[in-house]
């Protein structure tokens, strides 16, 4: 699963307030894995409801028949997960103390939760 935040001004920034936003929005996801056919049924209702609305889909890899297909594996498949998270303008250099140890409650908190990974997405 990957999140994405918009940022809440113009200008992407290293702002605290928009990592608050995508890291809830990792932690929250943490309850598919003990939902898993439930998360299925949500992708391809998403999906679904995406093409009917704008008339495309919405993979980069795949189509809807390999969702379908993962989601028939699922029941006789151990899953892992990998939780990730892009935030507009967060510098990996240049991350701030309170950024840092927000990520570092998230990834914590991912990993007792969900036994996921969190991988983040920021600039350099």
């Amino acid at each position: 699963m990957t999140h994405c935040k918009y940022s809440s001004e113009d200008n992407p920034g290293a702002r605290v307030e928009d990592l608050y936003d995508v890291c809830g929005q990792a932690q929250r996801s943490t309850t598919s894995r003990s939902h898993l056919q439930s998360m299925f049924q949500k992708l391809i209702r998403r999906e679904r409801n995406r093409v009917n609305n704008h008339g495309r889909d919405g993979f980069e890899v795949g189509d809807i028949a390999e969702l379908y297909r993962l989601q028939d594996e699922s029941q006789r498949l151990s899953a892992s997960f990998t939780i990730a998270i892009a935030q507009p303008g967060l510098s990996r250099q240049r991350a701030a103390a309170n950024q840092l140890q927000l990520l570092a409650a998230t990834e914590v908190y991912v990993r007792e939760v969900a036994k996921a990974d969190l991988k983040v997405f920021c600039s350099a």
